[in-house]
């Protein structure tokens, strides 16, 4: 079972804690941890459709105690259509960066050097600081209060 559990998500998880006295004890134990350290939100924002039209909709995954949970449609749409922009949340929930991207400026799409805060004000997206360089599909974090945008794609090569 705790190779299952290893794998699975919360739900999962879970569900497999009556199967085994000490499995059920580290899943109430990890789920706790998890539940308080980890926002219950998970946002996408952007993407493609089926059409491979960029995306300026942002959805949000709420998720409850038991790790099951349910999709919000945001009502703000994105400041412009994106594919492979970078998100990241600060500690708290009190802001969520969306970093880089591809927009519509070519067929391929143009990786944008643009950053927007999408909790800073109530319903909309507010810009931040240019990013050093155009970059899509990197990867984002927060750590010590910094918001740090690693790797990714330029338009011409691989960072």
């Amino acid at each position: 079972a705790a190779a299952v559990a290893s794998w699975a998500a919360p739900p999962t998880l879970a569900a497999l804690g009556p199967a085994c006295r000490g499995l059920g004890h580290a899943a109430r134990e990890a789920l706790g941890v998890l539940s308080r350290t980890f926002p219950r939100h998970i946002y996408v924002v952007g993407g493609l459709d089926d059409t491979k039209s960029r995306l300026a909709s942002a959805e949000r995954f709420q998720m409850g105690p038991n790790g099951q949970g349910e999709w919000h449609l945001e009502e703000e749409r994105l400041p412009e259509p994106l594919s492979g922009a970078s998100a990241a949340s600060f500690p708290g929930g009190a802001s969520l960066a969306l970093c880089g991207g591809k927009t519509d400026a070519a067929q391929m799409g143009v990786p944008t050097l643009r950053a927007w805060d999408a909790l800073a004000a109530p319903q909309s997206w507010v810009a931040l600081a240019p990013l050093p360089g155009r970059v899509a599909h990197a990867a984002a974090t927060v750590v010590g209060g910094r918001l740090f945008v690693c790797g990714g794609f330029d338009g011409m090569r691989y960072l």
